[in-house]
């Protein structure tokens, strides 16, 4: 043993250095903790080590099938709880890849917002613009989710792994809780089916009976809905009743409105089934009708003399 004062070889039983006249019991204390110390990083070192690649492991477990897609998704990005990641399939599948991969809170929150958009189309009108509004944020929110899905399943997984890695000792149960569910297809399936009878008890509570009009019709109604059309364009209408008609027949009047006064310019009727709360028709096919003068209309909606609903139009 040496003396770190002064390099004099001393005994190990000694308790002062014979050159120098240092305390070899302090030089002892202090070169035992400087060992000690080096053990604990050395052991630091080797238990991070060890949990990183247990991390990625549980991860890997969770995720299941495409792991190695998430994996590589994940690792190229600084954040990979926040960093823009493409993933198509929930850019075109939205709810339904949340339910594949059993993320059912945010099939909620989905059909949330869509309900949401649903009752400011109600509350303010179903004009072209109201539409167009509705479209473009339709359009960003998958816009989002393609942008932002492998983040958000991330947070996803990363908080279920944090909650159940201790459960499952060896962590490879984790596929059970993580992994893809074809229930979760049917859950998505089913937060469809809920947010269509939402809408419903919306419409029915917040709506007016109203004709709207658009540029086709298809299985449930017209679409491109809107009221502003070209004289070139054939226009469809749809007319809600808000009840059951309980007749064969609905008298139509159409109106062209000056401003100031309104001037008929046809009546006729369209048969109904009697139990029906409303239709749905072409109005105006520029292949089959002169043509129509450009300004605004009115259409209303009669039965028995009884005002139904009504809409408006304009031809520019």
């Amino acid at each position: 043993m040496y003396c770190v004062n002064c390099g004099e070889k001393v005994n190990v039983e000694s308790k002062f250095c014979h050159a120098c006249g240092t305390e070899i019991q302090a030089q002892h204390s202090i070169q035992e903790e400087k060992t000690i110390d080096k053990l604990d990083h050395q052991n630091e070192l080797l238990e991070t080590e060890q949990s990183e690649p247990a991390e990625e492991e549980h991860f890997a477990n969770f995720v299941g099938k495409n792991k190695e897609y998430y994996q590589r998704k994940w690792a190229g990005v600084n954040d990979p709880s926040s960093s823009v990641s493409w993933n198509w399939a929930a850019f075109f599948l939205g709810p339904f890849w949340l339910g594949y991969r059993k993320m059912y809170r945010h099939i909620f929150i989905w059909f949330g917002l869509f309900l949401l958009l649903d009752l400011f189309d109600v509350l303010i009108g179903n004009t072209h613009e109201v539409s167009s509004i509705n479209y473009i944020v339709s359009f960003v929110l998958y816009l989002l989710v393609g942008m932002f899905g492998n983040a958000l399943y991330y947070r996803h997984a990363k908080k279920q792994v944090e909650k159940n890695k201790f459960t499952y000792a060896d962590g490879s149960e984790l596929k059970y809780v993580g992994g893809t569910s074809s229930k979760g297809v049917f859950v998505a399936v089913g937060g469809l089916i809920a947010y269509f009878i939402s809408f419903l008890l919306i419409f029915n509570a917040f709506g007016t009976n109203v004709i709207v009009f658009g540029t086709s019709e298809g299985m449930f109604g017209v679409n491109g809905i809107q009221d502003s059309f070209h004289q070139d364009q054939a226009i469809y209408y749809e007319v809600d009743f808000g009840e059951s008609i309980g007749r064969s027949t609905v008298e139509i009047v159409v109106l062209r409105d000056y401003g100031n006064y309104e001037e008929v310019l046809a009546q006729y009727e369209e048969y109904v089934d009697p139990t029906w709360n409303g239709f749905y028709n072409e109005f105006y096919d520029p292949l089959y009708y002169s043509t129509i003068d450009r300004g605004n209309y009115i259409v209303r909606a009669y039965r028995g003399g009884e005002l139904l609903s009504e809409g408006s139009f304009s031809i520019r």
